[in-house]
């Protein structure tokens, strides 16, 4: 990804303000992801124990701010308890299973101990939800999404687990897993190479013959067990989008395509009552720097005759519908990465849809409301993973900063319409970090900016956001209340934690900087001299120097100091 030129950069102080995001993930390219898994590890213990000394746990738990909601990090997947909607297991992008006996306000770790803390998928089993499965890897398609290692279950609430599929799912991810609750032993996860099926509980798993592609959802239909849904797509590499419905358990497969429609990169599906069903369609384009080439909504789909055919809910002639995968203020659109759609049980005209914010119907699609306003002065972070209800107008909602919930349908998009479940989880991704001492701790983070433990700021577990958006590589000044913080592409910032103000320190100030004409990495590094806390080295595909603390920004407080290192100069 190319340098973004820092005068059209504008992030909060120490908060969301109007950017909350800046920047976001870039999709995932790599072509080793859609065949064979890129090392099959050896079997090995699921039980992995922390090795040499010991280790205190710091934190954060949680990222808090004046403005922000407490935030902690990315929750890719959740699993409510069919018998008690107050038992809840969250999965985290890089933090595991973590369950709460309490209705979200408290959660405990699960899998602390095991061989891969990355979960793409949960599921419980509907006769006896003492048995979990966690599908480890997560399907997200980003640069930072994890792969998995199998499917570990537990059969004692999560107590305890054992890794399956080991040699079938080694090195991929799994996007969606369910337990037929007409019989507990057959299992089905999807992949980006296929659906695959077990007879056995897990042990063992075969791949289908008809759906050898990539598929990214998967839902049992809620009246009739022997029919299954599924969303079937690659992120624009060979299907063009197929929502794909069995009848038979499951055995064979009719697949639904959208002719009047682009490819799409991306589908998720939603299954109510009666024969209803939604699905959201994140569109391959074809116009723009592959980048960028998926993820836009292509369209709002619905059908009311249990998937025989499917009606497009367009752009512009739906009130209330807009494209919500779209970042505010941005050219960027993100359906590839963050998309969920979920049906209220009890009443199929409603349903939400999850991408940059959630979208509500409550008229079988007729129109849509903006319930969650993560950009305008809402209550939730952006950028859902799953939405899961558990009863009338109440649901579940996971997305890049923890876990919500609400009993209104999201209401109007207020406090009042959501509870911040996020305060006690800790599954912080971290990009970098340092530390001089216990008092002074400071690191770049996924999506949740640049948290620090730091005199004046919030007591430990929790940890202050000195800078929203992106995190990426940090330092520190010792002595001083400066520290130094940077967002995507190499926008470095000298921090200042009494005032919260930020004031840019990067090589690339103005588009006629050498700096912003080189390619430069997404989560880019740079580093402070310990001997000398005014001199930093920065890199592109060059090394740039700074002996004033990175002032003033741009070519007149930055110089080159090597060639192109990429082609060996």
């Amino acid at each position: 990804m190319g340098q973004v030129a820092a005068p059209n950069l504008t992030l909060p102080q120490r908060g969301r303000g109007t950017a909350r995001r800046v920047h976001h993930h870039s999709p995932s390219t790599s072509a080793a992801e859609l065949g064979p898994p890129l090392v099959e590890s050896p079997l090995r213990s699921s039980t992995a124990a922390p090795v040499g000394g010991t280790w205190s746990a710091l934190g954060p738990q949680p990222i808090v701010d004046a403005t922000d909601p407490v935030s902690s990090g990315r929750v890719t997947a959740v699993a409510v308890d069919p018998n008690n909607s107050a038992t809840v297991y969250a999965g985290a992008a890089g933090g595991g299973v973590w369950k709460s006996t309490d209705g979200g306000y408290h959660w405990a770790p699960l899998t602390d101990g095991q061989l891969v803390l990355a979960v793409g998928a949960l599921a419980i089993d509907p006769n006896n939800s003492l048995v979990i499965y966690d599908g480890t890897g997560e399907a997200n398609h980003c640069l930072d999404c994890q792969a998995g290692q199998g499917v570990l279950k537990s059969t004692d609430g999560g107590t305890s687990w054992v890794l399956l599929g080991q040699t079938t799912f080694a090195g991929r991810t799994i996007g969606a897993i369910v337990v037929d609750r007409s019989n507990s032993n057959h299992l089905l996860a999807t992949t980006r190479v296929g659906l695959y099926q077990s007879a056995d509980g897990g042990v063992t798993w075969t791949k289908s013959t008809q759906l050898t592609g990539g598929v990214q959802s998967l839902i049992q239909d809620p009246t009739t067990p022997g029919k299954f849904w599924a969303g079937v797509a690659d992120w624009c590499v060979n299907e063009v989008g197929s929502i794909a419905v069995s009848t038979d358990g499951a055995s064979t497969w009719k697949l639904t395509p959208f002719p009047t429609l682009p490819s799409l990169s991306r589908i998720a599906l939603g299954v109510g009552s009666n024969g209803i069903a939604y699905a959201g369609l994140a569109a391959c384009e074809t116009t723009r720097a592959p980048i960028f080439a998926m993820g836009q909504l292509a369209a709002v789909a619905k059908t009311t005759d249990g998937g025989t055919s499917w009606n497009t809910i367009a752009l512009g002639g739906t009130t209330g519908l807009i494209d919500y995968f779209k970042e505010p203020d941005s050219s960027k659109y993100q359906g590839w990465y963050d998309t969920a759609v979920a049906v209220d049980p009890t009443n199929a005209d409603h349903a939400v849809f999850g991408g940059i914010t959630v979208l509500a119907t409550k008229d079988g699609g007729a129109t849509f409301a903006d319930v969650a306003k993560p950009y305008s002065g809402g209550p939730t972070w952006p950028d859902f993973h799953a939405l899961v209800f558990t009863g009338a107008d109440s649901f579940y909602a996971a997305n890049d900063g923890g876990v919500y919930r609400t009993t209104d349908l999201g209401g109007t998009g207020t406090s009042a319409d959501w509870a911040n479940l996020s305060g006690t989880f800790a599954i912080t991704q971290f990009y970098a970090g340092a530390s001089p001492d216990l008092s002074h701790v400071v690191g770049g983070t996924q999506d949740t900016g640049t948290p620090a433990i730091w005199p004046g700021g919030a007591t430990p577990p929790a940890w202050r956001s000195e800078m929203g958006g992106d995190g990426g590589w940090v330092g520190v000044i010792s002595g001083s209340s400066l520290l130094y913080a940077e967002d995507t592409g190499l926008a470095i910032y000298q921090v200042d934690t009494t005032t919260g103000k930020n004031t840019l320190a990067a090589p690339c100030s103005v588009t006629t900087d050498p700096a912003c004409g080189d390619p430069v990495g997404f989560i880019a590094p740079f580093v402070v001299d310990p001997g000398n806390s005014a001199r930093l080295y920065a890199a592109t595909n060059r090394i740039y120097r700074s002996s004033g603390g990175g002032l003033p920004a741009g070519a007149a407080g930055w110089g080159a100091i090597s060639g192109d290192l990429t082609s060996g100069t």
